[in-house]
């Protein structure tokens, strides 16, 4: 998980939006449907750090959550806390176009994919450490 904060983290240096993205609402009273009213959704150009404000706070949390030896002990950490880191990596990559020439949020995606791995190589390695039930 600490390598999929890390890799999010280089991720926020480099471009997550590149293009001009439209979406076109159209005013279906013209009988020529030729006038038409368009909202750009995701026109911005950016690094990971100008689109995602919540990063600067997530990261550093996350960081601190799973470098702490004794706060990953907690029970309750557990058994959820890995999904929440991975939350919370989804949460810093969001907004993100990483099929669309963006190479910060393709890493950014993939950083995700990561954290979702190590959370289900860690619900593995908690249920193999568990004693069989006796009965």
């Amino acid at each position: 998980m600490i390598g999929a904060i890390l890799l999010n983290f280089v991720s926020q240096f480099l471009l997550y939006l590149n293009d001009g993205s439209i979406a076109g609402l159209y005013d279906m009273t013209d009988p020529q449907y030729y006038t038409q009213m368009v909202v750009y959704a995701f026109a911005q150009v950016g690094t990971g750090w100008q689109l995602h404000p919540q990063a600067y706070i997530l990261l550093p949390i996350l960081a601190f959550l799973f470098l702490r030896e004794d706060f990953v002990q907690r029970p309750w950490f557990i058994r959820f806390g890995y999904w929440i880191g991975v939350a919370m990596l989804f949460a810093c990559c969001l907004p993100g176009a990483p099929f669309r020439q963006a190479l910060g949020a393709a890493l950014g995606f993939i950083a995700i994919f990561i954290g979702v791995w190590a959370a289900v190589l860690h619900g593995r390695a908690v249920k193999a450490a568990k004693p069989p039930a006796t009965g």
